[in-house]
């Protein structure tokens, strides 16, 4: 290492080792952010992952609920419908 190394301009400066040391050291820092705002990510896209499971379930479970409350209806209707037509018969 020569003295330009560490001074320049009259000022006083780290040296080139530590300097390119403190880069590697930022470079890993940033590497780890990176990968915790992936995982962060990851989670949040699991979580609305389930959301959406979740209301998508929840929209078949009151579409079966409709189905089963109109098939109820229809069989209501139809028996209620047989009933009229006999009486008409019996009238």
């Amino acid at each position: 290492m020569n003295r330009h190394d560490e001074i320049q301009g009259g000022k006083q400066m780290i040296p080139k080792a530590a300097f390119l040391n403190g880069l590697e050291k930022m470079e890993e820092a940033l590497e780890n952010i990176g990968t915790e705002i992936r995982h962060k990510a990851e989670k949040e896209a699991r979580k609305q992952s389930i959301k959406q499971w979740y209301h998508l379930k929840k929209a078949e479970m009151k579409l079966d609920h409709l189905e089963k409350r109109a098939e109820a209806f229809r069989k209501t209707y139809r028996a209620e419908s047989l009933r009229i037509d006999e009486n008409k018969k019996t009238s």
